[in-house]
């Protein structure tokens, strides 16, 4: 039960006090170097009962100087999600303010960074207006069709559309310019209403000097609807996406977008037995229509929001995940007004929000520290007359193959 264990993206290990706990005890965790970082999580895994019950968190940089706690709190679940405020710093140190009869146990530590930092370029909903600083962002393509031109790809307008102007033969390409090193993990092509033009498949390269691009960082093969491209986290100025197969269909975009989740290359998982319920509509003929994979199908509370509303997801096994999307397909004002996830090992005990927010567009992407849980359970916290609509509910984990295809 080793402290590395803790840090080694395995719940199923773990770092144990081996006692029960009391004040005083204390876990201190050196970075390397000074890192920036806003959210601490600490899940203690299998060892369900064996969280903090009440804790303090210190940062220094020289492991010596502590200050004031940064946070104080009281656990009440195995995943704890805490939010520090901006802090730089080397070392962390958590301390238990309060007994308990059960051991301490962390089966994982990680330290976030979920801001707005300078260095990174703005998390974009597709579907939802342009940031501001977009301006400073450029496209240009192999080819479009008259008027259909690349800048579309940037105006927040879905209407609005690129296109090659011609069937895909292969070797078509996209090229953003973000005017100064960012860093990214996903890039995001959503067509808008022309959901056959996707990419058949695609390589996805980057560059500091629009010149020398070295081997592609993810490739994959494309499928009707929004394409998310994710990769392991990049620093560039320029990204080139190359169309690699053959169709008798067009490549068009709509929106582009590109993201840092801070969660790397991901792949979609597959929905074998899941079963799915919801708080109405709950028969399995419309919640299946979430997983079937036809953005033409839908599932619909058939009520406006009012907040309390849920579905959630029997995955058959415990499972590990860090991403959900929610896709609201041709009901594009029917999204989450709000949102929170839980996860649950049985579906009674309940872990605290591991990600909660407000949707601002037809797609919702709530991403958190990667957890494994058998049950999963997304509740709308929102008001709004329009109902509470999903197309297509997808599910993902770290892909940690780094020569594999990207599934979106």
């Amino acid at each position: 039960m080793s402290w590395e264990a803790s840090t080694d993206n395995d719940l199923s290990t773990r770092w144990s006090s081996g006692q029960t706990q009391r004040a005083g005890e204390w876990l201190q965790v050196d970075l390397g170097s000074e890192q920036s970082f806003d959210t601490l999580f600490m899940n203690s895994g299998t060892s369900w009962g064996d969280y903090a019950r009440g804790y303090e968190v210190y940062v220094s940089n020289d492991g010596e100087n502590w200050g004031e706690a940064v946070f104080t709190g009281a656990g009440a679940s195995p995943s704890l999600a805490v939010s520090l405020g901006a802090q730089r710093a080397r070392f962390l140190k958590i301390m238990l303010t309060a007994p308990s009869d059960s051991w301490w146990s962390i089966a994982e530590i990680k330290l976030a960074r979920f801001g707005e930092p300078g260095s990174q370029p703005p998390v974009q909903e597709p579907g939802t207006d342009k940031p501001e600083d977009l301006p400073g962002w450029t496209v240009t393509a192999s080819s479009s069709a008259d008027e259909e031109r690349p800048s579309h790809m940037l105006d927040g307008d879905i209407h609005t559309r690129w296109t090659s102007g011609q069937p895909q033969a292969g070797g078509e390409w996209l090229e953003i310019d973000l005017g100064t090193a960012h860093t990214f993990d996903t890039v995001i092509l959503d067509p808008g209403g022309s959901t056959d033009d996707y990419p058949r498949s695609y390589k996805v390269y980057v560059s500091e000097d629009s010149q020398s691009w070295g081997d592609a960082v993810a490739s994959g093969a494309g499928e009707p609807g929004m394409l998310e491209m994710t990769l392991p986290p990049q620093t560039a100025r320029y990204i080139r996406i190359v169309q690699t197969g053959e169709s008798d269909k067009w490549w068009s975009v709509a929106e582009l977008s590109v993201v840092y989740y801070g969660i790397g290359k991901q792949r979609q998982l597959t929905p074998a037995d899941w079963v799915i319920s919801a708080s109405a509509n709950s028969d399995l003929s419309q919640t299946g229509a979430m997983l079937d994979g036809d953005m033409f199908t839908r599932w619909t509370s058939g009520a406006e929001q009012k907040g309390g509303e849920w579905i959630m997801l029997d995955l058959g096994e415990a499972t590990p995940l860090d991403k959900i999307v929610m896709d609201s397909g041709s009901s594009r004002d029917d999204y989450a007004r709000g949102y929170e996830v839980y996860l649950s090992s049985d579906a009674e005990n309940w872990s605290g929000p591991v990600a909660s927010g407000e949707g601002k567009g037809p797609i919702i992407t709530a991403v958190f520290p990667l957890q494994t849980a058998r049950y999963v359970k997304i509740v709308q916290t929102g008001e709004d007359l329009h109902w509470w609509s999903i197309s297509e509910l997808g599910l993902f984990t770290a892909d940690n193959d780094d020569h594999g295809s990207s599934d979106r």
